[in-house]
């Protein structure tokens, strides 16, 4: 099962951003760290998370690097799984307009959030 594809905002991206392959994956790659942070990773992902856990690279990194720009239910162990379907789409997303305060009229203001601090919701 896979959770979302990073991909999916960059189709949906009508503005045209510099780096927009980039920047539709930061949201991800929070919750991505976020979830590292927390122990829920599956094994295989666990063995290549260190520099995120360590806050040396970021979940975006991670996200690309090893996950091809998806959450897929496979990278998450049984604890992560559960999490996931209970928290990322009832209130991730809130959650993350809420933390940087993003304006939920504009559509692309995730886009604008930058990855320069290992920020962990959760």
């Amino acid at each position: 099962m896979k959770y979302d594809d990073a991909e999916i905002y960059l189709l949906d991206c009508e503005t045209e951003f510099a780096d927009a392959d980039e920047v539709c994956r930061t949201h991800l790659g929070f919750y991505l760290a976020s979830i590292v942070n927390s122990a829920m990773v599956s094994n295989r992902l666990t063995v290549h998370a260190e520099p995120a856990r360590q806050r040396t690279s970021s979940g975006r990194t991670l996200l690309v690097e090893r996950c091809d720009g998806k959450l897929p239910s496979d990278d998450l162990n049984e604890r992560g799984n559960a999490f996931t379907q209970t928290c990322y789409e009832s209130t991730y997303f809130s959650d993350y307009q809420e933390i940087f305060t993003l304006d939920t009229e504009d559509p692309e203001a995730q886009f604008r959030v930058a990855d320069t601090e290992p920020i962990y919701l959760y």
